[in-house]
């Protein structure tokens, strides 16, 4: 090769396709006496991260990867495991084996994923993740305002999917993918199915107390059925791949734009609080508010629960863990510890 040709990532290859993600990965595995094991895990690792550099960057070439940019991309990462898209050993399994091929090759670049909050850990560090109803009229407002501005109707589009969020509880991927044209909410009940984006293909069925924002999401989408054939809230002209990353990077700027930096699974988490406190007033007449939200954990979230209704401590403990299995059922979990990262634990922190 004549000298002033210039191999690009790290000498492997011109573009980051997989066949020069599987040279760079074997030759990290080797460089860290490390088996196929190891190499398999850096190849899904650089698959995500070339495709979130050219994404976001329009970049091909690892070497020219910033520090920068690298930190959107774990900020990335973090937002998707928030909204369920990502699990936390992938996310921090990806960091890992990314910081390995940059430390190998000696780039300078590395990120902390504990910094960024995906590193394997606790299933719930009792912090309060919730959104503000502030900050839930907000996100609608800027959406709206973002439609007016530019007539794009994916605006829209994305406000409905807010407000499954917020008021059913959906993760974002089912609040984009439900076949939401031919739903029947006739009994105010939900009933999610294969095909619309449930996590690990599983159905569930819940009811909601205020079934209108299915409605009118539902109504969105027949009125506009030239944009929405699939009778998602996802247009026709776009996959989920291309629909999510149009979502994100509005979610991003309305958060560069009102200094917050929550992902959409914040709404989840506030739709999991309204829910477990009405369940309590349904079963008591009392409300009673999850501990991460009175900032309260073990005995004395139980004092301050025996107190609002009257049980004993032993009452509340057992009626807690009845409320907390409902709940995580209309989450679509079936572990409390699950539902434990919605509503705070058991422990002080």
């Amino acid at each position: 090769m004549p000298s002033e040709v210039r191999m690009r990532n790290f000498g492997v290859g011109k573009n980051l396709d997989n066949l020069v993600i599987r040279k760079m990965a074997e030759h990290v595995s080797a460089a860290r006496g490390n088996g196929t094991a190891s190499e398999n895990k850096i190849v899904s690792a650089l698959q995500d991260l070339a495709g979130f550099m050219r994404s976001e960057y329009q970049i091909r070439d690892l070497e020219k990867v910033t520090q920068e940019q690298y930190a959107a991309y774990a900020d990335n990462l973090r937002m998707e495991l928030e909204n369920g898209e990502k699990e936390s050993s992938t996310t921090s399994s990806y960091i890992s084996a990314i910081n390995s091929v940059f430390e190998v090759y000696s780039s300078g670049n590395q990120i902390s994923a504990k910094e960024y909050g995906i590193a394997r850990g606790h299933h719930y560090d009792n912090v309060d993740k919730s959104a503000s109803n502030e900050v839930y009229k907000t996100v609608l407002n800027e959406l709206r305002e973002r439609f007016v501005d530019t007539g794009d109707i994916r605006y829209q589009a994305l406000a409905h999917s807010v407000r499954l969020e917020r008021e059913g509880g959906l993760r974002f991927r089912e609040s984009t993918q439900i076949k939401i044209e031919r739903k029947d909410f006739s009994d105010n009940t939900v009933r999610l199915e294969r095909g619309d984006g449930v996590k690990n293909g599983q159905p569930r069925t819940f009811t909601v107390r205020d079934i209108s924002a299915f409605q009118h999401a539902q109504e969105f989408v027949r009125e506009h059925a030239d944009w929405f054939t699939r009778g998602s809230l996802i247009p026709s002209n776009m996959n989920y791949s291309q629909y999510r990353d149009f979502a994100y990077n509005i979610l991003r700027s309305i958060n560069e734009s009102i200094g917050s930096t929550q992902g959409f699974h914040a709404f989840r988490h506030s739709f999991a609080h309204e829910s477990y406190a009405a369940k309590w007033e349904e079963m008591t007449g009392h409300e009673v508010k999850c501990p991460v939200e009175v900032g309260k954990f073990g005995n004395s979230w139980r004092e301050y629960a025996a107190s609002e209704t009257g049980l004993s401590k032993e009452e509340v403990r057992d009626m807690d863990k009845e409320i907390r299995l409902a709940v995580g059922e209309e989450l679509g979990h079936h572990r409390i510890d699950i539902t434990n990262a919605y509503l705070g634990g058991h422990h002080d922190r």
